[in-house]
């Protein structure tokens, strides 16, 4: 018997792929024109594989977050999770302020993995890389 997926389940599947893309699409902007390039860059210490560890690890915040968010609008207050906000005045979607706090979530998640996934190379003023003695 085959696997038939609801229009619920391709809804949630979206969603997640969405999320994700504009997720990676914020933590690596910039990145594309090479000569702007620092994550990718030969002064970042991360290598390839670090940097894509990171990621999905940040990934897996972000699905994870999403998977529980149900759970978030049952356990916190109603002034959270009621919808206050209406864009218009024709009141065709409001949103609350847990919805609202989303976009701020995501931003605030990508920074700090920005911030984890570059650490630049220190060198002195001559180009050397300077780093612990290997003798030590």
């Amino acid at each position: 018997m085959p696997i038939q997926a609801t229009s619920v389940t391709i809804y949630k599947l979206l969603m997640y792929i969405g999320l994700s893309v504009i997720y990676s699409v914020l933590a690596f902007k910039g990145e594309l024109p090479r000569r702007y390039a620092r994550i990718f860059s030969k002064k970042n210490t991360k290598t390839l594989q670090n940097i894509l560890l990171i990621h999905l690890d940040f990934l897996m915040i972000l699905w994870g977050l999403i998977w529980l968010y149900p759970l978030f609008d049952r356990i916190l207050p109603d002034w959270l999770t009621d919808e206050t906000f209406a864009p218009s005045r024709s009141g065709l979607h409001s949103y609350s302020i847990l919805e609202c706090s989303v976009p701020f979530v995501i931003m605030g998640m990508a920074y700090i993995e920005r911030r984890l996934i570059y650490a630049e190379r220190k060198t002195d003023g001559s180009g050397v890389e300077i780093g612990p003695d290997p003798d030590v």
